[in-house]
Parts: C-alpha cells; sequence; structure tokens
C-alpha cells in the first residue's frame, strides 16, 4: 500500500471509529460483531437478528415478510 492509499485507509479508519463512538451500546455491540476482520469471528445473520439491538424496533420493522420494503 503506497503512502496516499495508507493515509486515505488510516482517514476512513478513523472516520468509522468516530460513528461507531456515537452509536447506543446496543448499536455499537452489534456493530463491532458484524465487522470483525476474520469473518469466522463475525457474527451470523441469525445470531444478529437475536441481538438486543432488534428489541428495540416497533413491531411492524420486525415482522416484515421476505421480499416486502418500506420507504421512509
Amino acid at each position: 500500500m503506497d503512502g496516499g492509499a495508507a493515509n486515505m485507509h488510516y482517514a476512513q479508519s478513523l472516520l468509522l471509529c468516530i460513528r461507531l463512538e456515537q452509536l447506543s451500546c446496543k448499536t455499537d455491540d452489534l456493530a463491532q460483531k458484524m465487522l470483525r476482520l476474520v469473518p469466522t469471528e463475525r457474527i451470523s445473520a441469525q445470531e444478529a437478528l437475536q441481538h438486543p439491538y432488534f428489541s428495540t424496533l416497533p413491531a411492524p420493522i420486525m415482522h416484515l415478510r421476505d421480499g416486502k420494503t418500506t420507504t421512509c
């Protein structure tokens, strides 16, 4: 990695860290588990859905059928 690419990578990593610090504890914990560098250490999709973060979502969002989309 050349100096410019290394600086860009560092800046992006720093920005991600700053953003993660702004998240609630539940959100931060889930994000950290999903963003592990080693794939085998990452949380699975099924485990992620059982994470306490999702207990804070309103019921209608949690019960959307597959293929259903929402708009803001």
